[in-house]
């Protein structure tokens, strides 16, 4: 599956830029679907696995449980195990958002924040969920 990579527009818009780069639309085709002002609060990322799903994908979520070495959950987290995944991660420990981005079945990164899409294993303080998606039907 390619990714077209989308930035996102607002400053809490990176959920609405992932579901585009996971469906292939626009930012602004999605951002029509919410009901929100994404220069102020974002879209959690559970309603963004509904609403994918709703478009055709079916997903499988991981999540780190108990107490370890962060940088060693962060690598099993950031292993692809689907064809593309939505992450969501805390860039501090006390960070009051955490941000998304997209990554590929070959582990490739965009941050729909910073086109140079940073190392998300140097960048991120804490991986805290990985939605891994594949399309129905393919």
């Amino acid at each position: 599956m390619k990714v077209k990579y989308v930035a996102q527009e607002q400053e809490h818009g990176c959920v609405v830029a992932c579901i585009a780069m996971v469906l292939g639309w626009d930012y602004g085709d999605v951002a029509d679907y919410f009901q929100n002002d994404f220069d102020k609060s974002g879209v959690k990322l559970d309603f963004a696995k509904t609403f994918i799903c709703e478009h055709g994908f079916s997903v499988i979520e991981k999540r780190p449980e108990g107490f370890m070495d962060i940088k060693q959950s962060n690598k099993r987290m950031l292993e692809p195990f689907a064809q593309i995944h939505i992450v969501g991660g805390s860039q501090f420990i006390d960070a009051k958002h955490n941000h998304a981005f997209v990554m590929d079945k070959n582990g490739k990164t965009w941050n729909p924040g910073n086109q140079k899409h940073p190392d998300p294993m140097n960048d991120y303080y804490s991986i805290n969920r990985v939605c891994g998606f594949w399309r129905e039907n393919s």
